[in-house]
């Protein structure tokens, strides 16, 4: 059979070809990775200060765990010192000794855990906030992926490249 019968007989048979562009199957390997790599908890220890003083950022309207505040007081006092938080020496304040950034990371979660239950509890640690938290991670996380690969495409045209190098990047200390 020569070319021109092969081309014959595919006539009026055309099959679609659907590929998935590159970032779009990137974004979707990552955000499943993560969603099955999220905890089912929340670990004791360091998220708990920044969480603790953007719920009082979102209670109060300002920076920094007052310390005669009685929701907050016993938990910042049962730390040891320095541990988690500092105490301001002028304004007498506590804060999150993982500074401003991560406090303010913390604001969508709350805020969405506020809005469907009503309620900001300072120190508990419900499923629910869990999973706005987790949500809220893999949000950045894919907007870093997106970006790592809008970068690369600066030094590649090539799209493999541009997805092994964002997998590599993300994924090498995982």
């Amino acid at each position: 059979m020569n070319a021109s019968e092969r081309t014959a007989g595919n006539q009026g048979r055309s099959t679609p070809v659907h590929r998935v562009p590159p970032l779009t199957g990137l974004l979707a390997f990552c955000f499943v990775v993560n969603l099955l790599t999220m905890p089912s908890f929340f670990y004791r220890g360091d998220n708990a200060a920044p969480r603790a003083e953007c719920r009082h950022l979102l209670e109060r309207g300002h920076l920094g765990i007052v310390s005669d505040d009685p929701s907050y007081g016993g938990f910042i006092t049962g730390q040891e010192e320095g541990q988690y938080f500092y105490r301001h020496p002028v304004t007498g304040r506590y804060h999150s000794k993982y500074g401003l950034a991560n406090t303010l990371a913390y604001i969508p979660p709350l805020l969405a855990y506020r809005l469907q239950t009503g309620r900001l509890h300072p120190i508990d640690n419900p499923d629910l906030l869990l999973f706005f938290v987790c949500l809220n991670n893999s949000f950045f996380m894919l907007l870093g992926v997106f970006y790592m690969y809008r970068i690369a495409a600066l030094y590649s045209a090539r799209a493999s490249v541009r997805v092994i190098s964002v997998l590599l990047a993300c994924y090498t200390t995982f």
